[in-house]
């Protein structure tokens, strides 16, 4: 039974909603409660920090929530009152509690997201003939003054027009107006409104073009200019609106193999049907950078990777994407190992006699490279299972490998083996095991025994064979089920499978003979319809 110190040294801080976006004055709140241990804690045994130096602990308190639930219920309430401009940004937070009578502290990680404050009074007014003109009233009601940037784009084409200036505070709305010369091609087309704010965007919306319609006199008077001064111009065709865009999407078809710090990473995306790139940026330039599409992790938090694609004149431009992956730290110590899924891996169900595919996960760990040497399937059922060799590789801090297994019932009902991973973890270990676990459905494929003898003058009744200059000779099978270290083993196959053998370790000028099956070196092949027995015969060269 644990102790109360140990029941204690496991526990750890569960936070409910693990991510808020707020703007200055407002109250982010994170509900959260403390899993594992067995009593309530006092607010004087938490503190709250973050990974970003521009966090203030005066932001943040903590309340207790009090209506006799068994597991006391905490709230983390963060109001960044005033703030300066490098205030803005995200905020990986750590909730941390410090209990007197634990072994080591519960930790807790949640992040906080403080944008700019503008708001947009009244609707901005666009037109884009006689002559472009955009204006608004903008109010920063964030209590420091900002750097605004304001853009226009025209759908269908590349044109755009943009501006930046300083929006100061307590001053009420300021009247933003600016005059443009629109797009010779789309006056009449789609535009866009985008207005961000130390980098955060804010605001986006389209806009409607206001169209201008001249009374009679207003009319008259043109045509008098225009007869007065028009020899040689040639007045435009106005041409109805064209067809509506397509709309685009952006989908991502990479993940990491790594994501510790200082690893590098190739985002890959798929977009839409412009034929436009699909350009990367960094969302998080504290945690990770982006060049092109080579992603690299700085330090750990959350990397945001960004990913946009223009459009044309059939398309639109697609919504932005974006990928969250989570940097580590880089681990310590020698090679680790870590399976997924982890204590056992069940293939489902299959017919007897039709393979199924399943998979484990190997990931690298520790503070060192992991080398995969092999792996070997053991146990009752272990002819019903094979493992290919596709993570017999080294493997970095971080990285990791599918290994794929297949599944082929030889009986109906409940199969199992055990898929061994041996590695380069220091002594004693004797490989990572993976229980193997499958169901077999229908009627059995009836069933043959294959024996085989092992005859050599170096083999001894109980032990393997000797070989001074290296491991001991084995015979085994593929498909696997045979693996004779001593005189005589056997294992049963469905009836006419196609089994090949293979002498190992084999000392160099030995000769290997086989009888009872169609031999080829150091391997024979045979087809098992009936009770066969092979005999392998190891002969050294006399003298």
């Amino acid at each position: 039974m644990s102790t109360f110190q140990e029941r204690e040294a496991s526990q750890n801080i569960v936070v409910e909603v693990t991510e808020r976006q707020v703007v200055p004055r407002e109250t982010a709140r994170f509900p959260f409660s403390v899993r594992g241990g067995e009593r309530s804690h006092s607010i004087d045994e938490f503190s709250v920090s973050s990974d970003n130096p521009n966090f203030d602990p005066r932001w943040a308190h903590i309340v207790k929530e009090t209506d006799g639930m068994r597991s006391p219920r905490y709230i983390l309430e963060i109001r960044p009152a005033t703030i300066s401009r490098g205030q803005y940004g995200t905020f990986p937070i750590w909730i941390r509690c410090d209990a007197p009578d634990a072994s080591q502290p519960a930790v807790g990680r949640c992040t906080l997201i403080i944008k700019p404050c503008i708001r947009l009074t009244g609707k901005p007014a666009f037109r884009t003939w006689p002559g472009g003109v955009l204006s608004m009233s903008l109010e920063n009601c964030g209590g420091v003054p900002i750097d605004v940037s304001v853009s226009v784009s025209h759908h269908g084409s590349s044109w755009s027009k943009g501006w930046e200036f300083e929006l100061e505070t307590g001053d009420g709305p300021f009247k933003f107006k600016e005059t443009f010369e629109p797009p010779a091609d789309g006056a009449r087309g789609k535009f866009e409104l985008k207005v961000s704010a130390e980098g955060f965007p804010l605001i986006q919306m389209p806009l409607r073009t206001r169209i201008f319609v001249p009374t009679p006199k207003q009319a008259l008077t043109v045509a008098v200019v225009l007869i007065a001064a028009a020899v040689g111009i040639t007045l435009a065709k106005v041409l109805p609106p064209g067809p509506a865009l397509t709309a685009q999407s952006i989908s991502f078809t990479s993940e990491p193999s790594s994501t510790l710090v200082n690893a590098t990473y190739g985002v890959n995306a798929k977009g839409g049907g412009s034929g436009n790139p699909v350009t990367f940026s960094s969302g998080s330039p504290d945690a990770c950078s982006v060049s092109g599409a080579a992603v690299t992790f700085i330090k750990p938090g959350d990397c945001v990777i960004d990913a946009n694609q223009a459009g044309n004149d059939k398309y639109s431009p697609a919504p932005q994407a974006q990928q969250k992956i989570i940097v580590t730290a880089m681990p310590t110590g020698g090679p680790q190992i870590e399976l997924d899924p982890a204590g056992t891996l069940n293939c489902g169900q299959a017919d007897v006699g039709t393979p199924v595919q399943c998979q484990v996960t190997i990931k690298s760990t520790g503070g060192g490279a992991l080398d995969v040497s092999r792996v070997e399937i053991t146990g009752p059922n272990s002819g019903d299972f094979t493992a290919g060799n596709a993570c017999d590789k080294s493997l970095d801090p971080g990285q990791s490998c599918v290994l794929p297994v297949q599944f082929t019932p030889s009986q109906s009902g409940d199969r199992s083996a055990t898929l061994v991973i041996h590695q380069n973890l220091p002594a004693p270990d004797h490989g990572t095991p993976l229980e193997l676990t499958g169901t077999g459905n229908g009627t059995p494929q009836p069933q043959h025994t294959l024996t085989v003898n092992v005859n050599d003058p170096t083999v001894n009744a109980s032990g393997p064979t000797a070989n001074a200059s290296g491991p001991a000779v084995t015979v085994t099978s593929d498909p696997s089920g045979i693996n004779c270290t001593t005189k005589t083993c056997h294992q049963s196959f469905n009836d006419g499978t196609n089994i090949t053998l293979t002498a190992n370790n084999v000392p160099s000028g030995d000769q290997v003979l086989w009888e009872n099956c169609k031999p080829s070196g150091d391997t024979c092949t045979v087809d098992l319809v009936r009770d066969t027995t092979v005999t392998v015969i190891f002969n050294p060269p006399v003298g």
